[in-house]
């Protein structure tokens, strides 16, 4: 009845189709070949590989002889989604600090990846000709997509990968899988959605000092001695971050990666609708029922972060930050979508899930966090409103969220 609108996807289809940008039988197949990578195997292999790439990130802040610390989180928590998929799905750990050998045409790993992350568009919208003309960001671009390639088949070849990826292979060439992993781990929606939350937890200190608490109960001392977390495993330790859960739950509830889902209306049909009473969304008196013709082509919008802060479904505190919501055993799943139902719903959602809980749970145990002075000053709805503005790229992006972090004492 509805599919994807392919045009909105050319961004990523610049290698060819994938599971996020295809249809039909070629989205079964990758669908198929790409299921092996997210088991449960791979979520414990994130969660340590992330428990792991977190201290290497601490070690650089604590040896910094400043008492506060300001630190870009979206650029310091891509840094840690990255390395964690390349380790966990590649083989490959990266130092913390990896930096290019000045005059070398060849760029390690991690450079080289996030070169390419950075440069997505002009690999989208640049004809092949292009990147052997004088142009600096051209040159770039082919570059670190080049050296990106040689080391994904290098790691294959080598058989250094650790999600099962062979039984991929027979499906995908080795450019067209490391694109797939990465897509479906959601390095950059784990980033993003983790980036949120750290500014969250420094506008509500109460909210921080509940997931301390969890962490704290699960790996006592850990802040004084981090070895403590070392023998961390997901299968005996996620269940017991419930509330970082309800706090991850409810930030994707404000900041989905996909707001709005477009669609194709595939033949002519007839959508039902319910109005109800704006001044009492959340009541079934004066409900009226209508439809909505839709003729076989025409493009429909999902607006989940509408149905988000529906009131009907999330009450009258529905544009309040409360993850205590997500506690209940009766919040309503069917009006929660930040990784959409059904078939096409995200493979690598337990992955990210996973990923991002060890990494919320870590930064709140170990770590004050605050809001820059000039932030301080203003209301907390301000606050907000600046600290968490963003865009939308390929998913939800914040925009610029700088915290102070100070070394938790006692």
């Amino acid at each position: 009845m509805f599919r994807k609108d392919m045009a909105a996807y050319n961004l990523i289809m610049f290698h060819g189709p994938n599971i996020v940008a295809s249809e039909g039988a070629t989205w079964k197949r990758h669908r198929r070949a790409a299921r092996a990578a997210f088991s449960e195997k791979s979520y414990s292999l994130v969660w340590e590989e992330a428990g792991r790439t977190l201290e290497e990130w601490f070690d650089t802040i604590r040896s910094i002889s400043e008492p506060e610390v300001e630190v870009d989180m979206v650029s310091s928590l891509s840094k840690v989604t990255l390395n964690v998929i390349a380790s966990a799905g590649f083989g490959e750990h990266f130092p913390w600090d990896n930096p290019i050998q000045a005059g070398s045409n060849q760029l390690p790993f991690f450079t080289s990846v996030v070169q390419a992350v950075h440069l997505t568009i002009w690999r989208a919208l640049i004809p092949k000709w292009a990147y052997y003309l004088p142009v600096p960001v051209f040159l770039k671009t082919k570059l670190s997509y080049e050296e990106m390639d040689r080391h994904v088949i290098n790691l294959i070849q080598e058989g250094k990968t650790s999600l099962d990826i062979y039984q991929i292979l027979g499906a995908m060439d080795a450019y067209g899988l490391f694109h797939e992993v990465f897509m479906l781990a959601g390095h950059d929606t784990t980033a993003h959605t983790t980036a949120f939350i750290t500014g969250i937890l420094a506008l509500y200190p109460n909210i921080h000092a509940r997931i301390r608490e969890e962490a704290d109960a699960l790996w006592p001392g850990a802040h004084l001695n981090p070895v403590v977390r070392n023998s961390s495993a997901y299968k005996e330790d996620f269940h017991r971050l419930t509330y970082a859960q309800a706090v991850l739950n409810e930030t994707l509830r404000h900041f989905p990666p996909e707001p709005v889902i477009p669609r194709i209306v595939g033949e002519n049909s007839v959508l039902p609708g319910t109005k109800r009473d704006p001044a009492d969304p959340g009541s079934h008196m004066f409900e009226q029922s209508f439809s909505v013709p839709l003729s076989k082509g025409d493009i429909v919008v999902a607006d989940i972060y509408g149905l988000h802060m529906n009131t009907h479904y999330w009450g009258p505190n529905a544009s309040e930050f409360d993850p205590d919501r997500f506690l209940s055993s009766d919040w309503p799943k069917h009006a929660f979508m930040p990784f959409l139902t059904g078939p096409r719903s995200c493979l690598g959602r337990g992955f990210a899930i996973a990923e991002a809980v060890r990494i919320v749970a870590t930064i709140a145990q170990d770590w004050d966090l605050m809001c820059r002075d000039d932030l301080m000053r203003m209301p907390r709805k301000a606050r907000w409103d600046l600290l968490l503005r963003w865009r939308q790229d390929v998913t939800m992006t914040p925009l610029d969220i700088k915290l102070v972090f100070k070394k938790r004492s006692g």
